[in-house]
Parts: structure tokens; sequence; C-alpha cells
């Protein structure tokens, strides 16, 4: 890893190679000698037209989430006292993760990194360019967060969003270890997705922020495998069915639940769906399939069945409708999110008629 002053010594070709080839850009010159100006690592200059625009640098060798707001909190002060020429904020370090970059961008700070990523705004110059991922952090960071056991957290805290949680409630309702629940609660609050109360505990601030950059990430890897299947049923007798097998299961303690446009149509109505989709164990399979009187099929299925990894689902089902059991909100919002055209607009649906709509009136309340 490059030292701040290595990082200082790449500036000047990093912004030649962006600002070069702007064709109403003059000259510009990166200043690094400030002890007598100001406690910022460096300026740069630059000339469009008959004047002159101050780019202020602050440089971090690693930029963590949990240390932007402090940076923001530097650059600007240092921003603030040039007083004789238009002055712009900027941050620059040998990676900044898109975390940070987005605390960066809606605080009107300008970036930088050594791999090309940047949004620089000022004057009349745009320039965004993002993408590139350091293979560090691709090992150490947010990949584990959304791991499949972390996400047994993840999905608890933010189906519950409007309270704070301590670590040990969390390991055990999510049936994870303390060393497992610490690792995530660290990662929450280093990518500013959570703070710690005062108490010691944990609570989400951001949990659209959360949900957005988990769907980026997410594949359907919590599945074993999955079958198709047609019940001679109609709509109306299927759900009837599936009530009696949800019971039957409750009672046997078998895996078995509503999934995916299914479970959305309780959660939030938004298409109808002429066929059933369900996450079901082996057990759960073979209460299914006898209620429902199902056949294979390897075209043109009316009934789907996944068997999931984590048996974890099934016990954070949730009572959707009457005598029927739903995956929960979160973990049909991200099956839809990525399943299709249609089923995205109804994972949008529950994103704005039972996610959102929540976050934003708690929010207001901290506010």
């Amino acid at each position: 890893m490059l030292n701040e002053s290595q990082i200082i010594a790449q500036v000047k070709s990093a912004l030649a190679s962006l600002l070069g080839p702007i064709p109403f850009i003059g000259e510009f010159s990166v200043e690094t000698d400030l002890s007598s100006v100001s406690q910022a690592d460096f300026i740069a200059s630059i000339n469009i037209g008959v004047k002159t625009f101050k780019l202020v640098g602050e440089v971090k060798k690693d930029l963590q989430p949990r240390h932007v707001f402090d940076v923001i909190r530097q650059v600007k002060e240092y921003t603030s006292l040039i007083i004789d020429q238009p002055a712009y904020p900027v941050v620059v370090s040998e990676y900044i993760s898109p975390r940070s970059a987005e605390i960066l961008i809606n605080q009107n700070v300008s970036y930088l990194d050594l791999l090309g990523n940047c949004h620089l705004c000022f004057a009349n110059v745009y320039i965004k360019k993002d993408g590139a991922v350091s293979k560090l952090v691709e090992k150490r960071g947010v990949k584990s967060l959304f791991s499949l056991k972390s996400s047994r957290m993840l999905r608890l805290m933010l189906s519950n969003s409007m309270r704070p949680w301590q670590v040990k409630e969390l390991a055990s309702k999510a049936e994870l270890s303390l060393g497992q629940v610490s690792n995530v609660r660290r990662a929450l609050l280093d990518q500013q997705y959570a703070f710690e109360p005062e108490d010691g505990g944990i609570q989400l601030t951001q949990p659209g922020a959360l949900l957005g950059d988990w769907r980026k990430t997410y594949k359907k890897n919590i599945v074993n495998q999955s079958s198709g299947f047609y019940s001679i049923l109609n709509s109306d007798e299927r759900i009837k069915a599936t009530k009696v097998a949800i019971a039957e299961s409750i009672e046997k303690k078998a895996g078995l639940v509503l999934s995916g446009l299914s479970a959305a149509r309780w959660h939030a109505p938004f298409a109808k769906s002429v066929s059933e989709s369900f996450y079901a164990d082996k057990q759960g399979f073979e209460i299914l399939k006898r209620n429902l009187i199902l056949e294979p099929v390897k075209m043109g299925p009316n009934v789907v069945i996944e068997e999931p990894k984590d048996l974890f689902v099934f016990k954070e089902a949730v009572e959707c409708a009457s005598d029927l059991r739903c995956t929960s909100a979160i973990q049909t919002y991200l099956d839809l999110y990525i399943a299709g055209e249609r089923e995205r607009e109804a994972a949008e649906h529950i994103e704005s008629q039972l996610l959102r709509d929540t976050w934003s009136k708690w929010l207001k309340d901290k506010i």
C-alpha cells in the first residue's frame, strides 16, 4: 500500500489524464508545500478562461466509510479558508469504495482514487468514473457482509429497522455465534449503515442504502435445487390446498413457505401470478406434492419448488395472510429483484409500499 506522499505524487498525473482532454481547461498546477497557506495536503490550481479555480485536497491512504464524515469536515474547513478564488473540496485515496463515494457525493465533495474511480464536480466541469474495485477490499470487506450466514442478521435487522439490537439478542435470534455477529456488526458500522447507541448495541441508520447495495451483489445462492411441477388444481383450489399443506407442515415441523410472486401477492398485491412458488425442505416438499397433486414437468409448470441451503429461511417466515406463511418481505424483495422484469416491478412495489414508507417515517421521527 502506498503512503500519503506517494499518493500525492500521483495526483498530478491523475488530474492530467482527466482534465487534459477537456478543451476549455488551460494550464493547471498542483502545489503541496502549503505550510504557510493551508493544512490541506495539496491545492490544484486550474485555469478555465480567465478564471482560476482551486481544488483543495485531503489525502487518506486507507479511507473507510466510518472515517469519511471526519475527512469531509476537515477538507471543507480547509476549503473555506480560500477566499480569493473559487475553491472546491476533493478527497483522494488509493481506493474509494462505492459506499464512501456515495457519502462524499451526498456531501458535495469531489473524490479521486488511484484505480481510476472519480467524481470531479467544480465550475462547469463534471467527470465521473466508477467500477474499479480493489482486490484487497474484495477479499476483506463488504463481500462477507452479504454471505449466507451474515444475511440472517441483515434480514432480521432490516425487517425490524426501527429498533436497536444487542449482540447477544442478534446471536440468539439469528442463530449465529457471538463472533459472527460481532464481525457483521463491525462491518455495518465501518460502512456507515448503522450507528452504535449509548448502550453499546447497534441500530441501522441507512436501511435503504444497505438493501440497495445488497441487491447489487445478491445471487440466489441460498437454493440447492429448483423443480417445476404441474397441478391440476385451479388457482383458488391451489390456495386452499396450500393452506392445508402449510398447516400440516407446521404440525410436523417441516419447512414450507410461499416465495417469490406468490409471497408478494400477500405482502403487497401488485400482479396476479398464474403459478405458485415455494421454498420447501424434503418433508415439506412431500406434504406439498400430496396436497397440490403435483406431477413433474419440463415445460410450463404452474408450481415451482426450491430447496434452500439455509433452513433459517423457514424460521424467519411470516404469516402474511390467514393460514399462509411467506418468506419475509426482505427475502421476497431480493428474490424478485433478480428474477426478471415483471418480478422486479413487484419487488419495487414491495419496497415502496412496505419498506421505504416505514423507513422514511422512522427517519423523519429520528430527525
